[in-house]
């Protein structure tokens, strides 16, 4: 309703040649780029090879957890890894993010961490205000938000196994 020619100026973007090579700030497309360069050969496959490797981690991931499959426990790390590996992964897609940094949020009782978390936020806000949307200085954030979770996920699990043997 607000553009009633955004499908037919997305579908005419995806036809242009130029569109695979414009650059796109996340890592799949940043190894795609250095291996043309490097080797000057057009690889474009390469950009899908990190999504492909995931969804073989993902599939891996869900069988061991099947039995007691839970979306919101399990669900955040597989959405964090996929933003990584995404092949076309634009910053404003990170908003799936959000809900796994809640999750992490909630899970730890650090404050070191909570602090990080909210300099990362700050200085992504600060970016957002000043950058370019395809500055690679968009590249840290997927990343930095997985590593952020993993560490919260441990600190809580760690936690819970220290205060199950002071306990016992």
């Amino acid at each position: 309703m607000i553009d009633p020619h955004a499908w037919l100026d997305y579908t005419r973007l995806m036809r242009s040649p130029a569109v695979e090579n414009e650059f796109i700030p996340c890592l799949a497309s940043v190894l795609r780029l250095w291996v043309d360069q490097l080797f000057n050969v057009q690889a474009t496959w390469l950009q899908y090879l990190p999504v492909a490797l995931c969804c073989v981690w993902a599939l891996v991931y869900f069988w061991r957890r099947r039995a007691a499959w839970d979306w919101k426990t399990h669900g955040s790390l597989l959405m964090l890894v996929s933003l990584v590996a995404a092949p076309y992964c634009w910053f404003y897609d990170q908003c799936l993010a959000i809900p796994a940094l809640l999750a992490g949020a909630y899970a730890t009782r650090s404050r070191n961490l909570l602090t990080v978390l909210a300099l990362a936020i700050f200085v992504m806000d600060i970016e957002i205000c000043i950058v370019h949307v395809i500055s690679p200085l968009y590249l840290w954030t997927a990343p930095a938000w997985l590593v952020w979770y993993l560490c919260a996920r441990r600190m809580n699990v760690q936690g819970a196994t220290d205060l199950a043997t002071a306990t016992s």
